[in-house]
C-alpha cells in the first residue's frame, strides 16, 4: 500500500494516503484526522512529499531513452540525493523557522 498518489498534469498534485497505517497514526481517525496540524503529521506528510518528488523525477529521469541505463546502486544514491533536496525545501514550507526554533 502506497503512502501517496500522484496525478500528472501541468502542475502534479501529490495526494497523501490518510488511511496509511503509517500516517493514520500522527493523523488520526478518519474523516476527523484530528492531528493533521500537527508538527508529527507535518513532518511525516513532508518526508512522504520529498519522497514522491525524487521518485518522479527519477522516473522522468530515466525514462528519456537517451540516458544511459543506471544500476540499482547509482539509481538509489541518486534518488537519495534528490529526496534529501526535497526534504529540506518540504520541511521548510511545513515548519517555518520560528515554529522550528520552539521545538528544541
Amino acid at each position: 500500500m502506497r503512502r501517496a498518489s500522484v496525478e500528472t498534469g501541468a502542475q502534479p498534485l501529490i495526494k497523501i494516503m490518510g488511511r496509511h497505517p503509517v500516517i493514520k497514526r500522527y493523523l488520526g481517525p478518519f474523516p476527523e484526522m484530528p492531528g493533521q496540524d500537527s508538527v508529527a503529521a507535518r513532518l511525516i506528510i513532508s518526508e512522504i512529499v520529498a519522497h514522491e518528488a525524487a521518485r518522479m523525477v527519477m522516473e522522468r529521469k530515466t525514462a528519456d531513452s537517451t540516458t544511459e541505463r543506471m544500476d540499482a546502486s547509482s539509481f538509489h544514491v541518486e534518488l537519495v540525493e534528490y529526496m534529501h533536496k526535497y526534504l529540506q525545501r518540504a520541511h521548510k514550507a511545513s515548519i517555518p523557522d520560528a515554529e522550528a526554533s520552539k521545538l528544541h
